[in-house]
C-alpha cells in the first residue's frame, strides 16, 4: 500500500510505500527503485519504504544490504509496527533504519489508555536515543494525534489523515 503522511505541524513529508517480505529479498530492488524514481523525478527522501516488524527475517545479511543501499541512495526505511518485541529490538540497534513506527495497537486509544501511552512513551524515548524519527501508525482520532505531537511524535499515519490509496487516489487526495 502506498499513503500520504504529514507531519504533526501539518507539512506534508512524502509518501510511505510497504516493502513485502518478498521484496526484501531480492538483491537489485534497490536499483530498480531508483531507476523509477529518476525516470519519474521523484526525490528519493520524499519516499519512506516501510518493513513490517513481524516480517524481519532470521537472516538479516540480505535485508541489511537492501536497507544500507536504499538509505545510501537517500530512501528513507522504517521499521513499521513497532511493538517492542525484545528480538525486534536487538535487530534494530544494528539496522540502518531512518524511522521507527509505533504500532496501530499502542497508537489507537493511547490517549485514553495509560498502559498504551506508556508503551508510546516507551517507543518515542527509543527512537529519540537511536535519532530515528518517529511516526505513529493508525491514527484514527483526534485526541490520540494531540497526545502524540505533545509526547514529540514527528510524524503520523491513518484513518484519521487518509486511509491508504492506490497511486492515481493519491492526486485527487492532495
Amino acid at each position: 500500500t502506498t499513503c500520504g503522511r504529514w507531519h504533526a505541524d501539518g507539512r506534508e513529508i512524502g509518501v510511505s510505500v510497504n516493502l513485502s517480505p518478498l521484496a526484501i529479498n531480492h538483491l537489485d530492488l534497490p536499483d530498480i527503485i531508483e531507476s523509477v524514481a529518476l525516470e519519474r523525478n521523484v526525490l528519493p527522501g520524499s519516499i519512506t519504504f516501510e518493513i513490517a516488524e513481524t516480517t524481519l527475517p532470521d537472516n538479516l545479511a540480505t535485508m541489511v544490504d537492501i536497507v544500507a543501499r536504499l538509505r545510501i541512495k537517500g530512501f528513507r526505511v522504517a521499521l513499521d509496527e513497532f511493538t517492542g518485541r525484545h528480538s525486534a529490538v536487538e535487530q534494530i540497534l544494528g539496522m540502518p533504519f531512518s524511522e521507527l513506527k509505533l504500532a496501530r495497537s499502542f497508537v489507537d486509544g493511547c490517549s485514553e489508555t495509560p498502559s498504551k501511552r506508556a508503551v508510546v512513551e516507551a517507543g518515542l524515548a527509543i527512537a529519540r536515543s537511536l535519532r530515528l524519527s518517529s511516526v505513529g501508525v493508525g491514527m484514527t482520532k483526534r485526541p490520540d494525534w494531540d497526545l502524540l505531537a505533545e509526547l514529540g511524535c514527528e510524524a503520523a499515519q491513518g484513518p484519521f489523515i487518509a486511509r491508504p490509496m492506490p497511486e492515481t487516489g493519491f492526486d485527487i487526495w492532495l
